[in-house]
């Protein structure tokens, strides 16, 4: 399926468009992906027209309450580790909360510290650095939706759930 803002192919079950973030509304009966004002899906009348009356679309993309934020990989947007609160550490090790398995991510690379009002990134002494929108970081750092973050030379981008928004 693919985005109707950029076009970018999405994977079946995603939230969110990785390229643009946009988010999506999927028919749950044919699984077309819709605008998001959509009433109802046009290829087979199932009605969204109550939940649009009930929540927004940002609060039906974050319906999970324990979900804080989503952390991905533009360019595979199927990889997608979610962000709950708690210490979350990030590294090439099996061990890791969020294993990123490249040649250039230290064994325990970093550590995601995530509240439910923010979530703040710190290096663990990696080899080759953790970047928040192209700049080193040497101590903490709180991240905002669409920050861009890489570990040695993976990039990433946050997406942050819209209560926390800055």
């Amino acid at each position: 399926m693919n985005c109707l803002d950029c076009h970018a192919e999405v994977p079946k079950g995603a939230r969110f468009c990785a390229f643009c973030g946009t988010p999506l509304r999927v028919c749950p009966e044919c699984e077309i992906v819709l605008p998001s004002s959509a009433q109802f899906c046009g290829i087979c009348g199932h009605s969204f027209a109550k939940t649009l009356q009930n929540r927004s679309l940002d609060e039906e993309v974050f319906e999970d309450p324990d979900l804080i934020g989503i952390l991905f990989d533009p360019e595979r947007p199927e990889t997608q580790h979610e962000l709950r609160e708690g210490e979350l550490t990030v590294g090439a090790g099996d061990k890791n909360d969020v294993m990123i398995d490249r040649p250039a991510v230290s064994w325990l690379h970093a550590l995601l510290i995530v509240r439910p009002e923010r979530i703040r990134l710190q290096d663990s002494a990696s080899t080759n650095g953790t970047y928040v929108n192209s700049e080193r970081i040497h101590r903490p750092v709180e991240l905002r939706n669409g920050d861009i973050v890489k570990f040695g030379n993976v990039e990433m981008k946050v997406w942050l759930k819209p209560q926390i928004r800055g």
